[in-house]
């Protein structure tokens, strides 16, 4: 059989052309099949978590979703962790955290958080953060840049905040801030628990009560924003427009406006009112609504004023009405100057009684009265009554109930009434018996 040279030669070269697209396909389909297998080594498709265990574990960090993942191996597989991107949520028991970018550390239950941080509980808690880091293990969040966490209508505030999640508490060491519908607290160092409602706050404390316009300012302070109640354990002072107290220890309710105040290192409660007149003592109980201070043991109202000395066991004042009264061992000192150099006051006048009083009348006039075994005393003049009242105004002083009077040589009595001037001076002006009365005199 004869063969043609010319068919065979393209026969030839149509087996070759066949055979080098067959080499371009399985080239082509093999980079393919490797490109693939590639990107499935650092490109993992997304696949919620979702063992076969309790999803509820306590301290079990879940993945809930995200919009791109990659991995990134190192050696150590413990700091081995997932790249997330996009539309971010984890869950930890009843705790959804959400995010715009993470650092997944499957292996030691960890998170790092970027951008839009914000994190919501079951109990209607929620925070947000620029920043956070979650350490599995210890159970701890760091919070960081612009963070807020807010529970009903509480919220802490700062720059950085260490939340523990157990506990629910969240503290802070650069300046941070925790508002209630009373009360606004600032400190350098504070911690709140949400669960107890328990706040401590140190260094450079401040509670701004904006309803009643006063200030708390101290070094160390409990607040409760249950029960609005600061606990004051260290020099504290509360000062308003209109009065301040200084105390180291004691309660104050920013609910109901009382103060608890005690003594502490021998060091006294002090209330200086709005009036003018300071009150101190052992314990001091103040309610600013109406203005009202008692005060016990050690007990010693000032009136600077109307050079005034009130002391005795137990006390009162109210700096609305102007009154205040001592009984127990109550004395009362009243002074017409002071020198400025020592201090010290001449024509001292002193009243003792079982209980002593001082009010304010409308026209402002100053009267003092004491009742139950009454005892007055001046270098010019003594005397001692059942019932005495005293007007600085007209320095008048009326005596009653079988009052006695002395005045150098001289004595006076009556079984009702004696009327006594008192000068300035160390000297009586005058006085007068309106009814039956004796006048001896040493010659």
């Amino acid at each position: 059989m004869n063969k043609n040279p010319h068919i065979s030669q393209s026969g030839h070269k149509a087996a070759k052309c066949i055979l080098c697209l067959l080499t371009l396909f399985i080239g082509i389909y093999a980079f393919e099949t490797f490109a693939q297998k590639r990107t499935h080594k650092s490109v993992k498709k997304f696949e919620p978590e979702i063992p076969e265990a309790n999803r509820y574990q306590a301290n079990k960090v879940f993945l809930e979703r995200a919009d791109s993942m990659l991995s990134a191996p190192v050696k150590n597989p413990l700091e081995s962790y997932i790249l997330l991107m996009g539309n971010i949520e984890f869950s930890r028991g009843d705790m959804h955290l959400y995010c715009d970018s993470a650092h997944y550390y499957d292996q030691i239950n960890s998170i790092d958080a970027f951008g839009n941080v914000r994190m919501e509980r079951a109990d209607n808690l929620s925070g947000r953060a620029d920043q956070l880091h979650y350490d599995g293990r210890k159970e701890v969040m760091n919070l960081i840049g612009n963070v807020s966490i807010t529970k009903d209508n509480r919220t802490l505030t700062s720059q950085a905040i260490d939340y523990y999640v157990p506990s629910n508490t969240g503290k802070y060491t650069s300046n941070g801030r925790l508002e209630d519908p009373k009360n606004v607290l600032t400190s350098i160092v504070g911690e709140y628990n949400f669960n107890t409602d328990n706040a401590v706050f140190t260094n450079n404390v401040d509670l701004v009560n904006s309803r009643d316009n006063y200030v708390i300012h101290t070094n160390k302070l409990l607040y409760n924003t249950r029960t609005n109640i600061a606990k004051l354990v260290e020099e504290a002072e509360i000062t308003s427009d209109e009065n301040k107290i200084i105390t180291s220890n004691g309660d104050y309710n920013t609910a109901t406006e009382k103060a608890n105040l005690y003594v502490k290192n021998g060091v006294q409660p002090k209330l200086f009112a709005k009036d003018d007149r300071t009150l101190e003592g052992d314990s001091i109980h103040y309610d600013r609504h109406t203005g009202e201070g008692t005060a016990i043991g050690n007990v010693t109202v000032n009136d600077p004023k109307h050079h005034a000395i009130l002391t005795g066991g137990y006390g009162y004042h109210n700096e609305t009405t102007h009154v205040s009264y001592a009984t127990d061992k109550a004395l009362a000192r009243i002074y017409n100057k002071e020198n400025a150099k020592t201090g010290e006051r001449s024509d001292t006048l002193f009243f003792h009684g079982d209980t002593i009083t001082t009010i304010q009348e409308p026209d402002k006039n100053r009267v003092l009265t004491a009742t139950g075994g009454v005892k007055f005393y001046r270098k010019d003049v003594q005397g001692i009554c059942g019932h005495l009242s005293f007007a600085q105004r007209d320095s008048i002083l009326n005596l009653y109930n079988h009052p006695v009077v002395w005045s150098g040589e001289r004595q006076i009595s009556s079984d009702n009434e004696i009327n006594v001037h008192m000068r300035d001076s160390s000297s009586v002006d005058w006085a007068t018996i309106p009814n039956k009365g004796l006048i001896v005199e040493h010659l």
